[in-house]
């Protein structure tokens, strides 16, 4: 397939079971909270996203995360919208490999990266986060494999859902970002997430960088709370106690 000079889209890593493909390199993202953040999809190489749902084949990028729908989790992202259309597009051949070049179009207008857009970054070697984060100003990521993966520290917030996964986290060396319920106060060591209704939308994603991991075993910088939200809220709840 011909590629355009400036792909929306496109490969940055492959092996036998994964890909990821980043997006969001032509032009900025429309969304409010977020800003403008190039996109990372984490995704099985051979089974569309909807089916590995269904399957239970989504552990292949998500690992053990306690979200997975497939799992009876409540994650945000819809796969049958993004992931599904991103997948679908790879399958073409619809994406060229990723260049420098390409990550400077988004570089130059401001652009962020946002680290796993769907899927957990441990899937894939952290090499490939440290390279991309390097090109970028500011970036953000998670992930819910921090107790096996920490080579992710330096580029990605551990994602946990109760006090006790905070303070584990913060004393493996992580920063982290906790999931808490309505009326649930910060710890010490906390910020309310900026770009939340609760931080009062004082920045976006891109803006902030808040969640960029730990930079170093000093890092002393705070970790970041917000209160569960969205339709699937109480279907987070039960796993934010454990």
């Amino acid at each position: 397939m011909k590629h355009s000079l400036t792909p929306a889209g496109a490969l940055a890593y492959q092996d036998d079971r994964v890909i990821v493909v980043v997006t969001g390199l032509r032009r900025p993202s429309a969304n409010i909270k977020t800003g403008d953040l190039v996109q990372s999809w984490v995704l099985s190489r051979h089974e569309a996203p909807h089916d590995a749902v269904r399957s239970g084949g989504d552990a292949i990028v998500c690992g053990d995360c306690p979200q997975r729908p497939s799992t009876g989790g409540a994650c945000y992202v819809r796969v049958e919208q993004a992931p599904l259309s991103v997948w679908h597009a790879y399958q073409r051949g619809g994406y060229p490999v990723l260049t420098s070049e390409m990550l400077a179009w988004a570089r130059a207008r401001g652009a962020a990266l946002r680290i796993g857009s769907y899927g957990d970054p441990s899937a894939v070697p952290a090499l490939l986060w440290e390279r991309l984060t390097a090109e970028f100003r500011r970036s953000v990521g998670y992930t819910h494999a921090w107790r096996t993966s920490p080579d992710l520290r330096s580029v990605a917030m551990a994602s946990v859902e109760s006090e006790e996964g905070a303070r584990e986290a913060r004393a493996a060396g992580w920063r982290y970002f906790r999931m808490r319920s309505a009326g649930s106060p910060l710890l010490d060591g906390e910020i309310e997430c900026p770009a939340s209704e609760g931080g009062g939308y004082l920045r976006t994603c891109a803006t902030c960088g808040a969640c960029d991991g730990a930079r170093s075993a000093k890092d002393r910088r705070a970790s970041v709370s917000i209160v569960a939200h969205g339709a699937r809220v109480r279907r987070m709840l039960p796993v934010m106690t454990k």
